[in-house]
C-alpha cells in the first residue's frame, strides 16, 4: 500500500475495503472508517496493520481531549475512549484539532 490508512480519505478506504470484502457505511465519520478498516484488516491477517494501527493511533493521541459529535460533551484522552474511534480529537473548550 502506498498510502497510510491514516491518510487516506472515504473513497480510498472504502475501495480498501471493497477489496478485503466489505462494504463500509460512508456516512460514518472518517475516523471510524479508519478504524473499522483497520479492525478489518487486523482479522484478514494483514501484515499492514501493525503500521496503520500505530498511524491511526498518533493521530488521535495528539488531542489532550475527545468530543463526542452527538452530544457535545468534552472528555479527557484515554486510550479506552481513543479506541471508540466515533469521538472528535479536540482541546479542553471542544474545539476540533
Amino acid at each position: 500500500m502506498s498510502q497510510a490508512i491514516a491518510d487516506m480519505g472515504k473513497d480510498d478506504l472504502a475501495e480498501l475495503a471493497l477489496a478485503h470484502g466489505v462494504e463500509l457505511d460512508m456516512t460514518k465519520r472518517i475516523d471510524g472508517l479508519r478504524n473499522q478498516v483497520v479492525k478489518l484488516l487486523a482479522d484478514k491477517g494483514d501484515a499492514i496493520v501493525a503500521e496503520a494501527t500505530v498511524v491511526v493511533k498518533k493521530v488521535k493521541l495528539s488531542a489532550s481531549h475527545l468530543k463526542n459529535p452527538v452530544t457535545g460533551h468534552v472528555f479527557v484522552s484515554t486510550q479506552h475512549l481513543i479506541a471508540r474511534g466515533d469521538l472528535i480529537p479536540c482541546d479542553e473548550d471542544g474545539t476540533p484539532v
